[in-house]
């Protein structure tokens, strides 16, 4: 792929407020928009979900490098206190996998089984070795499901500085019982970098709901 390529995709932006590096990446649900493909060639949505995750994945890199080093690889004067990475899906909400289909990754394999994986593999694994690397606190913000939530519950204990944010946004209702669930809302994110323990808060704006752990 070229640079060209991938740097196609105007989903991915980046930009620095206050010695925050923010990003966006093009990530969209339904198993990485490699399931529930109803309106184009199985054939076609695979190739431009590759082609989506190497741009990606190049975007990852590329802007965790650019908070900490020059055009030229000479380290910043001021490089980036904190990242903040914003995309649609929940790469964390297994409740509509099957379950031998978990952590099976889709690049690399045969064409018949792309859509038959784990569409977010190469991705949680990326962004938690960049957090890693990355001296600072690291924030995940994602939509696609209903529960309001700010917790660490990434990848486990080895990406201790990396926090996940689902946005207030999707809700629920079941009519037969009467449950709903979510929160409808806009969400205020709060970054305090001098609160090591907690570094980012979130409420919604209108109603004040405070997101679960």
């Amino acid at each position: 792929m070229s640079y060209a390529q991938l740097n196609a995709q105007p989903e991915n932006a980046s930009w620095v407020y206050n010695n925050i590096r923010f990003m966006t990446l093009n990530v969209p649900g339904t198993g990485n928009a490699r399931t529930q493909i109803l309106g184009d060639p199985q054939l076609q949505a695979k190739q431009a979900a590759e082609l989506r995750d190497a741009a990606n994945l190049y975007w990852i890199k590329a802007q965790f490098a650019a908070a900490t080093i020059d055009t030229y690889g000479k380290p910043l004067q001021n490089p980036a206190k904190a990242i903040v990475i914003a995309m649609q899906a929940d790469m964390t909400d297994f409740s509509q996998k099957d379950e031998h289909l978990i952590g099976k990754p889709c690049l690399g394999v045969s064409d018949a089984w792309r859509i038959n994986c784990d569409g977010f593999v190469a991705l949680r694994a990326a962004i938690a070795q960049a957090a890693q690397g990355f001296s600072g606190p690291v924030l995940l913000i994602h939509g696609d499901t209903s529960h309001f939530t700010l917790n660490q519950e990434f990848l486990g204990s080895e990406t201790d500085n990396l926090w996940r944010l689902n946005a207030a946004g999707d809700t629920w209702s079941n009519k037969k019982t009467g449950e709903s669930g979510g929160v409808r809302d806009v969400t205020l994110v709060t970054i305090d970098l001098d609160n090591k323990q907690e570094p980012f808060s979130a409420v919604g704006l209108i109603a004040g709901a405070i997101p679960g752990s």
